[in-house]
């Protein structure tokens, strides 16, 4: 979902031969890479300095060793990155639509304050998550991955 929020770009050959290689040339998942949002203005962290958004900030005396120059990221996600994070957990474990979900608006809960969330990012990110799970969900679930044996329920793709 990072990805497509970055306007998934092509991965290099000598990526695609990696994967390839890793996976014996059976494409992996059954999804066809790159990842791309249904409206392509929702991927709104295409450049360099919009796609630090999704990381968190340390501030001005910070140094980045993540990324050159000015940049004062860290690798940790910001809150439209955990919000990110958590729309397309929610959509993957429900098997369900992310958008019109809840935005953290600054609320207060158990004494700590959610981060604030733009109501336009928010609405990008929950079309985000959509696009990336739910057009795909044969391929992060399934009935039998790996060790799985007739009878146990659906198995997520990526812990059997």
């Amino acid at each position: 979902a990072w990805q497509v929020a970055r306007g998934s770009p092509e991965p290099s050959g000598a990526c695609v031969a990696s994967v390839n290689e890793e996976y014996g040339g059976r494409p992996t998942l059954n999804v066809t890479l790159p990842l791309r949002a249904r409206d392509p203005s929702n991927a709104r962290w295409k450049d360099y300095k919009a796609a630090q958004l999704l990381y968190r900030d340390k501030g001005p005396d910070y140094i980045s060793k993540y990324c050159p120059g000015d940049c004062t990221v860290d690798q940790h996600p910001s809150a439209a990155g955990m919000y990110l994070n958590a729309l397309v957990f929610y959509a993957t474990l429900y098997k369900s639509s992310p958008i019109g979900a809840g935005v953290p608006q600054g609320e207060v809960v158990d004494g700590m304050a959610l981060p604030w969330i733009g109501a336009d990012d928010a609405r990008a990110l929950q079309h985000i998550a959509h696009d990336t799970v739910m057009g795909h969900l044969g391929a992060w679930w399934a009935a039998h991955v790996g060790g799985a044996h007739e009878g146990e329920g659906d198995k997520f793709a990526g812990f059997v």
